[in-house]
């Protein structure tokens, strides 16, 4: 089996890709604005697009990333700071389209009762939900496609360990 190398200086943070799905590494960040970059798997220079908006009301929008992302398809899962209507700083989970740009959606979780940073994505679920840990909520499952969010577990303390899909 042969082995391909692929080096790259990443602006931004690596995105986790799918452990299924060989290919281009992509990365999401904010160096020189928040932007996609990716880096092809067979080499060559790397693509980056602005994170905009996509089909966001006006006034909503993601302002900053943190934690890891985690790729779907072409799909970046990643909490945030969010503008929200008129509320920025807000806490967010954004699913942000790696071909794009665009933030195709937002989870606004708000900043009341929650510490900057609260929130963790955690991966996908083999049906498309995105986990992400919130505190102080818990383990939670949010389902992009139709906003529907389930708490799956309260007080989850310490690192959790999910099966790769």
């Amino acid at each position: 089996m042969r082995m391909q190398v692929l080096t790259c200086r990443a602006r931004g943070d690596l995105v986790v890709p799918e452990p299924t799905r060989p290919g281009d590494l992509l990365a999401l960040g904010a160096e020189d604005g928040l932007s996609v970059r990716r880096y092809p798997g067979t080499g060559g220079a790397p693509q980056q697009h602005q994170v905009g908006t996509g089909d966001l009301p006006p006034g909503y929008r993601l302002d900053e990333v943190y934690g890891r992302g985690w790729q779907r398809g072409d799909r970046i899962a990643q909490a945030g700071w969010t503008t929200t209507g008129t509320m920025g700083g807000a806490e967010g989970v954004a699913v942000v389209d790696a071909r794009t740009g665009a933030v195709t959606r937002l989870l606004d979780l708000g900043r009341e009762d929650r510490a900057k940073a609260c929130c963790e994505v955690l991966g996908w679920s083999a049906d498309g939900a995105v986990l992400f840990r919130s505190d102080p909520t818990g383990l939670a499952r949010w389902r992009p496609g139709t906003g529907e969010v389930d708490l799956v577990a309260r007080d989850v303390i310490g690192p959790v360990s999910l099966p790769a899909r």
